[in-house]
């Protein structure tokens, strides 16, 4: 009988019975509870690397050619970003650039549509190198091009570099390459998320980024170490512009864009350093 002593032993009393209870019990769930965190921790890596794997697969999509004429020496060429292919601002930043190049022979501006890569947004990296090294061999087939400069916002920054390597390694004579990055979108996918802020503008002869540094979209608020970069965050240009700051580079650019910014050649990053930042005010 519990709580009786008898032949010299004492029984065992229920306040250890209880307790050897409870540390069964106890054992019993955390063992569970490590089960548990087991299946969940492995849940996150399964996610983690299917995140990983699909933001490097591409997607089906034919990429249009430029269409640039057999002569052409100068190029302009317009890559939006993410679901920005619609946006206005891209018809007026075509027209200005082409008024302000005229009408010679041999010049070209294009506002490239590359929304069948670009709008998935998880996939547009990896689309975007499809679309560059295309245009980069088409590029490279224009005997007489002296000149190419690319304008490219937030996602469009993935077609730049890859398009630039692509041109150089098949040019026979390379043309001069510059780069402007509007608000840049560097993140290639979730394991390397500064992969813009260290590669961008490194193909170029000449690179420069206008950056906004107040905005939520990730990786688009840093310089880029590779371009001259102009800070535009706090410009009194700005005022009362009521959309997302990320977008504010394309309306700053429009505004300060001129013959000079055009004129091949121009600058240098003798003068103009990498890495560089100029904050605009």
């Amino acid at each position: 009988m519990f709580g009786v002593k008898g032949d010299g032993q004492e029984a065992i009393g229920y306040g250890a019975l209880s307790r050897l209870g409870i540390g069964v019990a106890m054992a019993s769930v955390w063992k569970w509870l490590r089960r548990i965190l087991g299946a969940a921790l492995a849940l996150v890596l399964l996610a983690f690397a299917g995140l990983v794997i699909n933001g490097r697969m591409t997607d089906a999509f034919e990429v249009s050619p430029l269409n640039l004429e057999g002569d052409t020496q100068v190029v302009v060429l317009l890559f939006h970003g993410s679901l920005g292919a619609d946006m206005p601002i891209w018809d007026t930043m075509t027209d200005r650039i082409s008024d302000l190049m005229g009408d010679e022979p041999g010049l070209a501006v294009v506002n490239y549509n590359w929304s069948a890569g670009a709008d998935n947004m998880q996939r547009a990296g990896a689309n975007a190198e499809i679309f560059a090294r295309s245009l980069g061999q088409e590029l490279s087939t224009l005997e007489d091009l002296t000149h190419v400069h690319m304008v490219a916002h937030s996602a469009g920054a993935y077609v730049l570099d890859t398009l630039c390597e692509s041109y150089r390694e098949s040019a026979q004579e390379e043309a001069h390459i510059e780069m402007t990055f509007l608000d840049p979108f560097g993140n290639r996918d979730i394991v390397d998320i500064n992969r813009g802020n260290r590669n961008y503008g490194s193909c170029a002869d000449y690179a420069s980024a206008y950056i906004n540094t107040d905005d939520p979209v990730p990786s688009t608020n840093s310089p880029l170490q590779n371009a001259y970069n102009f800070d535009v965050t706090n410009s009194s240009d700005r005022g009362d512009f009521a959309e997302m700051g990320h977008v504010w580079p394309l309306p700053y650019f429009l505004q300060v864009l001129d013959e000079s910014l055009l004129r091949p050649g121009a600058r240098s990053h003798s003068d103009f350093p990498r890495g560089a930042v100029i904050m605009v005010d």
